[in-house]
């Protein structure tokens, strides 16, 4: 098993991969670049020409790390084949408080999954994705078809969490407006509650 963090992973050099080898995207590690450039190599855009195997398996997963998961804890890991990544929860990342079930744990690991799936488009690969129930893993099988860079994938360097401090200043109609629309569709309605009286009320169920 090779362990890497996101950081190591993004600045590592392409491995050589045979039979199918886990990769971990969400150990401890230190490196000695700084933050800032392994960020914007991590965060590239455009999906790269001209590569195959191992090194297009690799970047596959760089774009699957860059999804959300629960305090950003990277709980998942990766298993190379030739034609295929299997993805399965990492329990040592588990937050045992806040997720006793491990609902986040597998949220996040769908996320993972949604981001290689248009990664793989964009590379001319389709990928073909199934739930073991029993090994409780994802296996995604990749199959060539015909390159389709779409807005999913070209957001996905963009998405990122914050946990700095907001500038206190209220949203605007404009804003909230660009919000709901964003959160509606034909089988969802998102409801904006920015009052303090009814955020306070809401607050009493979250607690």
């Amino acid at each position: 098993m090779v362990n890497l963090s996101r950081r190591q992973f993004a600045s590592s050099a392409p491995l050589v991969l045979g039979a199918a080898s886990p990769l971990s995207a969400c150990s401890q590690g230190s490196n000695p670049e700084s933050y800032e450039a392994v960020a914007e190599q991590t965060r590239r855009t455009d999906p790269l020409v001209g590569i195959e195997g191992a090194v297009l398996s690799q970047e596959l997963v760089r774009y699957a790390t860059l999804a959300p998961s629960s305090h950003n804890t990277q709980c998942w890991k990766f298993a190379l084949e030739t034609q295929a990544i299997t993805m399965l929860a990492d329990r040592s990342r588990r937050c045992p408080a806040e997720d006793p079930d491990d609902h986040h744990v597998f949220v996040s690991l769908g996320c993972a999954t949604e981001n290689l799936a248009h990664a793989a488009l964009a590379h001319g690969l389709r990928a073909e994705t199934y739930f073991d129930v029993a090994g409780e893993t994802i296996r995604v099988a990749l199959v060539p078809t015909r390159a389709e860079v779409s807005p999913l994938f070209n957001a996905i360097p963009a998405r990122q969490c914050t946990r700095g401090d907001y500038d206190s200043k209220r949203l605007s109609t404009g804003e909230l407006g660009l919000l709901e629309r964003a959160g509606t569709s034909d089988s969802v309605r998102m409801l904006l509650i920015a009052e303090r009286p009814a955020v306070e009320r809401v607050l009493d169920f979250v607690v």
